[in-house]
């Protein structure tokens, strides 16, 4: 028997866009998971102008923004995950083509967003 049928898989969000976090929990919601049986939890993580407060539990998986407007850069709080969650997949959101060399070390994969260029 599968152990992770029934499981709730958590996924904590760090963005500076608060319009990002509609458009994920929006993904989230319509994709293809009825197969998978388990319930995907979206934590938000709002960056702002302010210094990221640490996450006490642990996640399944962090999505991170690659271009952030907060104190902290992608980098150091990618960094600052993986030293306190090692076994936690970082997945880097951007609207860049390739990962910056910067944040590969501390990335588990990288996702380019689709952009509208007017």
């Amino acid at each position: 028997m599968n152990q992770d049928f029934g499981k709730r898989s958590t996924v904590l969000f760090l963005d500076d866009d608060p319009q990002h976090f509609k458009l994920y929990q929006s993904v989230i919601e319509r994709g293809p998971f009825d197969d998978d049986l388990r319930t995907i939890n979206v934590v938000p993580v709002f960056l702002g102008n302010g210094s990221l407060k640490m996450p006490e539990a642990t996640h399944d998986v962090v999505a991170l923004d690659y271009r952030l407007k907060a104190s902290l850069s992608a980098v150091q709080i990618a960094k600052q995950l993986k030293s306190k969650f090692p076994k936690t997949a970082i997945l880097i959101l951007s609207e860049l083509d390739w990962p910056s060399d910067d944040i590969g070390p501390y990335s588990s994969a990288f996702v380019s967003k689709v952009t509208r260029k007017n």
